[in-house]
């Protein structure tokens, strides 16, 4: 029940979560992880006090524990080394950046093919006219 307790105060779940993430990080590396925070894939657990954080790392394709805050004395323990972290984030937010490339390709071919689409109907549509008239 003191868990509940310490949620309350909590203006949301999910801002802890983002609090404790860079906590760990550290205010050093708040450049690493700016633009990418709302992407990392974070889920915690809460069992007794303890908020258990685990972060989704694509070249593992697994869940990884990253840390262990105490809400009752606020402590953060972090189970994967800083350094190992910092670099498992540097690679994670290369593969978010390869990601997003080729879903804007993506999507840029598909945008493409649709105005390939529509100018052929269209110039089809012409010759026909055309032809039509002779």
């Amino acid at each position: 029940m003191s868990a509940i307790k310490h949620l309350i105060k909590v203006n949301s779940f999910e801002d802890k979560i983002y609090e404790v993430f860079k906590d760990i990080i550290g205010i050093e590396n708040k450049e690493l992880i700016k633009d990418f925070l709302e992407f990392y894939q974070l889920k915690a657990e809460l069992i007794g006090d303890v908020l258990h954080i685990s972060m989704f790392f694509t070249h593992k394709n697994a869940f990884l524990k990253i840390a262990e805050h105490n809400l009752e004395t606020g402590e953060t323990k972090t189970v994967i080394p800083k350094d190992k972290l910092i670099q498992m984030i540097v690679r994670e937010n290369e593969n978010l950046i390869k990601e997003a490339e080729k879903n804007i390709n993506r999507s840029v071919y598909i945008i493409l093919s649709i105005i390939a689409l529509i100018t052929g109907g269209i110039f089809g549509y012409l010759a026909y006219k055309v032809i039509e008239n002779m």
